[in-house]
């Protein structure tokens, strides 16, 4: 800063001459501005439990040189989440959002919370075939261990010599069910067979059905168990049908597993159609400009509401009086595949200067050297054993060409080479700006 501090005098008296005050003013160096630093630190927001080397490594760097009266904003970790061995550690919040720099160091305390995996719940089943007075015939027997709770399991009545099947016991789980966490006990009860008059044997069938929500089938009917004996296990299965989905087991369906009972048993499985998704679609069109943004070919579509993936391409066209220079911006590539929604693929075209790229007039201009006239090649000879007259066309060795034919080939020439030096002085005179 310059200040002024004083003139040599305050006042001056005119005595038959001029006067004159001389000024003095000093400059004073603006003071270097004091630089500070803005850090980041993470904390474990769950007692008992220490940030993992995964977590830390999400910690921001430390901000540095930053001007007093600064705002700095608190920089969020690369990834909120953090899987690990046993968990997840979440980030839950800084501090603060943001601090400013007040002749000190800045500092954001971040925190997070470690939340650990549910662990699976298991269970046990056990099968026990003993007699009503408590004897035991077989088991326990283990039917699942440490199963995931939910998975189906299934039992059979068995025969035993000198015993009949009673019934099951009245602590006894299901013959047939899901696993539950803990331990399931099955039992069944025997008594001593007696001999009691000879009656038939009963039977039943067991038929299993796949329908539709409206009845209709999606199979032909399965017979898992015909004329069997009553009392016999049986079991049945979930199949998949392409464009359903297994909603329920019919009201009056049967146990999907089960023991056969006298008569006939149908087990209904209900399944509802399914809508798939819509196939994602896509639109590509093509556009050719100049690079002042002039239209030279209307925007064209290429590919219309056609599905996603599918492969387009696009050609390099040529205009009168104009080369191509380059894609669009923010164009797409010229051959690709469909995206979803609208693909814009823009040709950039620059015009040809066909002006002398030195365009002012030579003081004492010179005539131009005449075009030279090609000579024509000379005639090949035949080879030995082959007609001269095969030919179909020679040119005489003392005909000279038309220099007419010669005139666009030359004329060609010119242009060709007035656009490559008109192209040369555009780069340089952009590299100049």
């Amino acid at each position: 800063t310059w200040t002024f501090k004083s003139y040599d005098k305050t006042s001056t008296t005119i005595d038959k001459s001029n006067g004159k005050f001389v000024g003095t003013w000093v400059f004073t160096p603006d003071p270097t501005p004091e630089k500070y630093e803005v850090t980041y630190e993470f904390v474990s927001g769950t007692p008992g439990q220490n940030l993992p080397k995964e977590v830390l490594d999400q910690t921001p760097k430390t901000e540095k040189d930053v001007e007093n009266g600064t705002t700095v904003t608190a920089k969020e970790p690369k990834d909120k989440e953090v899987k690990v061995d046993g968990g997840t550690w979440t980030f839950k919040s800084y501090d603060k959002t943001s601090t400013t720099i007040d002749k000190s160091n800045g500092k954001f305390v971040g925190t997070w919370v470690f939340t650990p995996d549910q662990v699976k719940k298991t269970g046990n089943v056990y099968v026990t075939y003993k007699t009503e007075d408590g004897r035991i015939l077989q088991g326990p027997t283990p039917v699942k261990t440490n199963a995931n709770v939910d998975e189906p399991y299934t039992t059979e009545i068995k025969t035993f010599e000198g015993y009949e099947f009673t019934k099951m016991s009245s602590d006894s789980a299901p013959a047939n069910g899901t696993v539950k966490e803990g331990d399931q006990n099955i039992v069944y009860l025997y008594k001593a067979k007696t001999n009691p008059p000879i009656e038939e044997e009963k039977t039943g069938s067991v038929i299993v059905k796949y329908i539709t929500e409206n009845g209709t089938p999606l199979a032909d009917p399965v017979v898992v168990k015909k004329d069997a004996k009553v009392g016999e296990a049986y079991t049945t299965k979930q199949l998949s049908f392409k464009g359903y989905d297994f909603v329920k087991m019919a009201a009056d369906s049967a146990d999907a597993n089960g023991t056969v009972i006298e008569g006939e048993q149908t087990v209904i499985y209900v399944y509802k159609e399914n809508t798939p998704p819509p196939t994602p679609i896509g639109s590509v069109f093509v556009t050719y400009i100049t690079s002042d943004g002039t239209v030279l070919l209307a925007r064209t579509p290429i590919k219309q509401d056609a599905p996603v993936g599918e492969n387009y391409v696009t050609e390099l066209k040529t205009f009168s009086g104009y080369v191509f220079k380059m894609m669009g911006e923010g164009s797409a590539p010229s051959n690709g595949t469909v995206k979803e929604g609208n693909t814009e693929v823009i040709y950039v075209y620059e015009k040809v200067n066909k002006q002398d790229p030195t365009p002012k007039p030579d003081p004492n201009p010179q005539p131009k050297p005449p075009v030279p006239t090609p000579q024509p090649k000379p005639e090949p000879k035949p080879n030995p054993g082959t007609d001269a007259n095969d030919h179909v066309h020679k040119t005489s060795p003392n005909k000279t060409p038309n220099t007419r034919d010669a005139q666009p080939v030359n004329e060609s020439i010119y242009l060709i080479a007035a656009s490559l030096i008109g192209l040369y002085v555009s780069i340089k005179r952009r590299k100049s700006l």
